[in-house]
C-alpha cells in the first residue's frame, strides 16, 4: 500500500514540474530560516542550564532606588556577603563569589588583555568546571595559585605543559600579582553568561588592604563580588529576599554603607533565568546579554515565513484538487476508507516537504555563516556539535507537511464517489473560501513585516540625523588616562602630565584639536552620577557630573548660552584653596530654580567642592532613549579618563601611525586604543538596528514566498479558464479587459490583507517607538508605501500569467478541454 503510495506521489510530481518547482522553492526558503532560529533559539535557551543542580543556583541582585527616581541594577555584592549567607541562613546549600575584571596578563614577553577572576576557592565546584591537569580539590588552595582554560594554554605556552609557570596579572584597582599556575581548565562553553580565561583565589594586597574582599566595608559603596548561591531542595528565593534587607543592616547599620536618600532592594535571579530575562525581569540589560524580546521577534518571523510557505502550498494543493477528484472518487468506489485517503495525501504532503527539507538544509549551510555573524552565536549543522539536529529536521519537515497538507487531505477525502467520478466538488465555494482567506493572511503578514521595517528605518534614520548638541564628527578618542591596565601609580603620573601629551598629539597637521575629560558626551560613559546640593534652598537634584579641561567646550562645540567658559585660572584653582568654578547647563539651571545662575554657589558629596557657577551653556543629549538629563561640568585635571582628539580625513593611515607611535612613548607596554566617537554612538542602537534588520529581512522572505505562491495560484487560474478566456477574446474582448478580468479576483484579497495589517502594524510600531525618548511621529507614509510595494509585487506577479493568457491565440484556447 505504502509503495503505491510512494508511486502515485511520485508521478504527480513530475507530472505538474512547475506545481512542483513553486511548492518545493517555497517550503525550502521557509524551512531555511525555521532551521536556522531554531537552531540559535536551542542554543539562547540552554544557557546555563548544564551547571549542577542550576535550577536552584541563584544570582545576588541589587537594586538601588535614587531620591530622583532612578534605579540602578547592580551585581555586585559587598565582599562577605557570600560567607554571611553560607554561615547564618540554613537555607542557603552552599555560596560563592568572584570578581571579574579585564586585566593586563604576561608571562615574560607575552602579555594580553585577558578575563581575569578573584574568585572563592569552591567556585569550580559550584558551577561544575572541568579540571583538565591537576587536583581539582585543591588547584586554587595553594597560596598565589591560578588556574587558566585550555585556550589559554595554548595561547600563552603553546605545546609547553603551563603547570608550575608563572603569570603576572596587573590591573588598574586590583594590583600587580605574581601567580604561579597550578591547573589547566576546559575551555568555557559559549552558553555561559559568565567566562573566565583565568581565576585565582588569592586576592592581592590591595584588595586586602582596602577591605573589598573579605570584610563588609562599612565606609564606601565599592562592591566587587558578584555572588550566587544554591538554595537547598524545596526553599523560596522570596524567602530569602525578605532576610537579605536584615542581615545588610545587622552588618553595615543603617545606611547599609550606601549613598544618602538611597533605598537598597536585593532579589534572587534565576541562574537559568540570567542570560535572556534580566532585561525583562528588571531592565537590566549589560555585557552583551540575550533578550527573551528579541528571541521572540526572531521566532515570529521565522514561523510567520514558514507560515507563509506553508499556506501557499495549501493553496496549491487545494486548487489542484479538482484535477484529482476522480482519482479520489475511482479509490472510495473500490473501497477505499476515508481515513486512508487522508494517509495518502499526508503522505504526499509530507514526503514533498521532506523533499524540500532536503533542499532547506542546503541553503541553511550555505547561509549559517551569515546568519551566525548576525546574530553573534556559535552555530552548527554537524551532527557532532549538535545531537539535536535530526530531532529539528524531521519535526520542522513533518510540522510543514502536515500543517500545509491538511486542509488539501481532508478536502478530497470528503468528496462523495459518484460527484468526484464526474469531477463534481460539493465543497468547490469552501476551497474557494479557504484560499482566498490565506491569500489574506500571508499578505497581511507581509505588509506587516515592510511596515515594521519602514518605521525602523525611519526612526533609524531621525536618530542619525538629529542634532545632539555637540560635534561628534571625526572624533578619535583614546581612553590613554583610563587605561585599565595600568597601575594606580601610573595612571595617577600619566594624568598629571595630561598637557603634555595633548601637545605631543597635536604636534601631527592632522590633529587639528584636542581635549582631555573623565566623560564623553554621547559614549558609553556619558559622565558619572553625583547628586548636587545648591547652598541657596537646599534643593537636591541628581545630574551628570563632567570632569574636563578647558578646552571642552571648545572642542565638542558647546554653545555658550551665558557667563564665560573654562580658563586656565580656573584649572589652577584645584590645586589651590579658590572656588571651584562651574558650567551648567540650561536644564541643571531649571531644575534648580535659577533665572539667572551666574555666581551662584554650588556644592556637593564627594570630589563636587564648594564652587560657583561661571557659565550655562545649552543642553545637549548624552542617549536619544532618555530625556536631556543635568548636566554639570568643572575643570578636575586629576579626575581624567580619556583623551579626545580631532583629525583630517585625508592620510589617515599616516595619521594613524602617529597616534600609535605617540601612544607608545606614553604608555610603551600597553597595545594602542581607541574608537571613533560616531561609531560609538551608532553602537548603542546596535539592538534597533538589529531589529530593523530583522524586520528587513522578514518582509523580503515573506513578500517573495508569497508571491511565488500568487504565481502558482495565477497560473492555475488562468489554466482553468482557457476556454472562457478563448470565448471571450471571439466575442470582441480587449488583452486589457481580459488581464483585468483574470488580475482582479486576486488583488482584491491583496487589499483586504493590507486593512489587517495596518492597524496591527501601527500597534507593533508604536510599541517599538516606546523605547525612544525622541521618536519620529508616526504617519501614514510607512502604510501607504508598505501596501504599495505589496499591491505592486502582487501585481506584477497576477499580471504576467493573466497578460501571458489574454495574449494566447483563441483557437488554441477553444480546443482546451
Amino acid at each position: 500500500m505504502f509503495k503505491n503510495y510512494f508511486v502515485v506521489a511520485l508521478r504527480n510530481l513530475l507530472r505538474h514540474k512547475g506545481y512542483t518547482l513553486i511548492v518545493l522553492s517555497g517550503l525550502a526558503l521557509g524551512m531555511a530560516p525555521a532551521l536556522m532560529i531554531a537552531l540559535y533559539v536551542q542554543s539562547e535557551l540552554s544557557y546555563d542550564r548544564f551547571r549542577p543542580h542550576s535550577d536552584r543556583v541563584y544570582r545576588i541582585l541589587r537594586e538601588t532606588r535614587w531620591p530622583s527616581g532612578r534605579i540602578q541594577w547592580s551585581t555586585g555584592q559587598k565582599g562577605a556577603l557570600a560567607s554571611a549567607l553560607r554561615d547564618d541562613f540554613g537555607e542557603v546549600e552552599d555560596a560563592t563569589r568572584f570578581w571579574a575584571v579585564s586585566s593586563w596578563v604576561s608571562s615574560g614577553d607575552t602579555g594580553f588583555k585577558q578575563r581575569f577572576c578573584l574568585a572563592d576557592k569552591n567556585i569550580l565546584k559550584f558551577f561544575g568546571i572541568e579540571v583538565l591537569f591537576g587536583d581539582p580539590e585543591s588547584v586554587l588552595s595553594e597560596p598565589s595559585s591560578v588556574v587558566l582554560t585550555q585556550e589559554m594554554a595554548q595561547k600563552y605556552f603553546g605545546i609547553e605543559n603551563p603547570i608550575g609557570k608563572v603569570i603576572t596579572a596587573e590591573r588598574l584597582y586590583f594590583g600587580r600579582v605574581d601567580l604561579k599556575i597550578t591547573g589547566v581548565l576546559a575551555d568555557m562553553p559559549s552558553n555561559s553568561h559568565f567566562r573566565f580565561d583565568f581565576i585565582t583565589a588569592t586576592p592581592t594586597d590591595y584588595i586586602r588592604r582596602e577591605q573589598l574582599w573579605d570584610d563588609w566595608k562599612k565606609h564606601g559603596i565599592t562592591t566587587p563580588a558578584h555572588t550566587y548561591v544554591r538554595l537547598a531542595k524545596g526553599v523560596s528565593a522570596p524567602a530569602i529576599e525578605r532576610k537579605l534587607p536584615d542581615l545588610l543592616a545587622m552588618h553595615l547599620g543603617p545606611g547599609r554603607g550606601e549613598h544618602k536618600g538611597t533605598e537598597n532592594l536585593y532579589h534572587l535571579q534565576p541562574l537559568n533565568r540570567i542570560h535572556l530575562y534580566s532585561g525583562l525581569d528588571y531592565g537590566y540589560r549589560r555585557g552583551g546579554r540575550g533578550d527573551i524580546q528579541d528571541l521572540y521577534l526572531l521566532i515570529s518571523i521565522g514561523a510567520f515565513v514558514l507560515i507563509i510557505a506553508c499556506i501557499n502550498f495549501t493553496n496549491l494543493a487545494t486548487a489542484r484538487a479538482t484535477n484529482r477528484l476522480r482519482e479520489a472518487g475511482m479509490r472510495k468506489a473500490m473501497g477505499a476508507k476515508r481515513h486512508q485517503l487522508i494517509m495518502q495525501f499526508l503522505g504526499e504532503s509530507v514526503f514533498l516537504s521532506g523533499l524540500a527539507m532536503l533542499l532547506a538544509l542546503s541553503i541553511a549551510a550555505l547561509l549559517l555563516p551569515d546568519f551566525t555573524m548576525f546574530v553573534g552565536g556559535g552555530l552548527s549543522l554537524g551532527l557532532i556539535t549538535n545531537s539535536t539536529l535530526p530531532l529539528w529536521l524531521i519535526g520542522i519537515a513533518l510540522f510543514a507537511g502536515l500543517l500545509a497538507g491538511s486542509y488539501a487531505a481532508f478536502f478530497m477525502s470528503n468528496f462523495q464517489p459518484t460527484g468526484a467520478l464526474r469531477g463534481i466538488s460539493k465543497t468547490g465555494s469552501s476551497a474557494a473560501w479557504c484560499r482566498q482567506s490565506l491569500v489574506v493572511l500571508q499578505f497581511a503578514i507581509a505588509t506587516l513585516f515592510i511596515i515594521c521595517a519602514f518605521v525602523a528605518y525611519q526612526q533609524l534614520e531621525f536618530i542619525n540625523k538629529k542634532d545632539l548638541g555637540f560635534d561628534n564628527e571625526h572624533v578619535l578618542v583614546m581612553p590613554i588616562f583610563d587605561n585599565t591596565q595600568l597601575m594606580k601609580a601610573e595612571k595617577s603620573a600619566l594624568s598629571k602630565k595630561y598637557e603634555i601629551v595633548k601637545q605631543e598629539f597635536l604636534k601631527h597637521p592632522n590633529v587639528t584639536m584636542a581635549t582631555a575629560s573623565r566623560g564623553i558626551p554621547g559614549g558609553l560613559r556619558s559622565g558619572s552620577y553625583a547628586p548636587t546640593l545648591t547652598t541657596n534652598n537646599d534643593r537636591e537634584i541628581e545630574v551628570r557630573m563632567f570632569d574636563v579641561d578647558v578646552d571642552f567646550i571648545r572642542f565638542f562645540d558647546l554653545s555658550l548660552v551665558s557667563g564665560r567658559s573654562f580658563s586656565d585660572e580656573d584649572a589652577d584653582s584645584w590645586r589651590g584653596n579658590s572656588e571651584i568654578s562651574y558650567i551648567i547647563t540650561e536644564t541643571t539651571a531649571e531644575n534648580l530654580g535659577w533665572e539667572d545662575p551666574i555666581g551662584e554657589s554650588l556644592r556637593g558629596r564627594g570630589h563636587l567642592s564648594q564652587g560657583r557657577v561661571i557659565g550655562v551653556i545649552e543642553d545637549f543629549h548624552l542617549d536619544l532613549r532618555h530625556r536631556i538629563e543635568p548636566v554639570v561640568l568643572t575643570v578636575s585635571p586629576v579626575r581624567l579618563r580619556f583623551l579626545s582628539i580631532k583629525i583630517r580625513t585625508e592620510a589617515l593611515t599616516e595619521t594613524m601611525s602617529f597616534l600609535k607611535a605617540t601612544w607608545k612613548r606614553f604608555v610603551p607596554d600597553r597595545p594602542f586604543n581607541y574608537h571613533f566617537l560616531d561609531e560609538r554612538i551608532d553602537s548603542l542602537y546596535r539592538r534597533e538596528v538589529r531589529h530593523g534588520q530583522m524586520f528587513g529581512i522578514g518582509a523580503l522572505l515573506a513578500i517573495f514566498v508569497a508571491c511565488l505562491g500568487l504565481l502558482g495560484l495565477a497560473s492555475f487560474t488562468a489554466e482553468q479558464r482557457t476556454r472562457e478566456i478563448g470565448i471571450r477574446k471571439v466575442l470582441g474582448a480587449s488583452v486589457a479587459s481580459i488581464v483585468v478580468l483574470l488580475a482582479k479576483a486576486t488583488l482584491k484579497w491583496v487589499f483586504i490583507a493590507n486593512a489587517v495589517a495596518w492597524p496591527l502594524a501601527y500597534y507593533l510600531a508604536s510599541n517599538w517607538l516606546q523605547r525612544f525618548a525622541y521618536r519620529l511621529d508616526l504617519g501614514v507614509e510607512p502604510f501607504f508605501w508598505g501596501g504599495c510595494a505589496v499591491l505592486l509585487l502582487a501585481t506584477a506577479t497576477v499580471g504576467y500569467h493573466a497578460l501571458k493568457a489574454a495574449t494566447a491565440e483563441p483557437v488554441a484556447s477553444l480546443k482546451c478541454e
